[in-house]
């Protein structure tokens, strides 16, 4: 049987009696990012209205999305709002290798 820990903020495997392995997260960030892309609900829409009532947000504003896997989120409000520095961060460098991958297929200047 497995142990779980939280150790530095995040579930690590832990064999009995072993040291912790990496996480699901990092030992698998295609499965999150294909979930992400493909069947988890888009709430774009929602997000932006709550950040920005008045429908856009301020010439040379920014955006952190923390966390931000794959870009999911990033990459949609950066193609919606051009004129949005968008900066996503996440603690995978796997997931941010896949992020700066699919804003640069999507062209995006103003996502990073």
């Amino acid at each position: 049987m497995l142990g779980v820990s939280a150790e530095n903020g995040g579930a690590r495997i832990r064999p009995p009696g072993g040291e912790p392995e990496s996480s699901l997260f990092e030992r698998f960030p295609w499965l999150y990012a294909f979930c992400r892309d493909h069947l988890f609900r888009d709430d774009t829409k929602l997000m932006a209205n709550a950040l920005w009532p008045a429908g856009v947000p301020a010439a040379g504003s920014s955006l952190f999305e923390l966390g931000c896997g794959p870009g999911f989120y990033s990459r949609r409000l950066a193609g919606i709002f051009g004129q949005l520095r968008v900066v996503g961060i996440d603690r995978s460098e796997l997931q941010l290798r896949r992020a700066r991958y699919l804003a640069a297929t999507d062209r995006l200047s103003n996502c990073s």
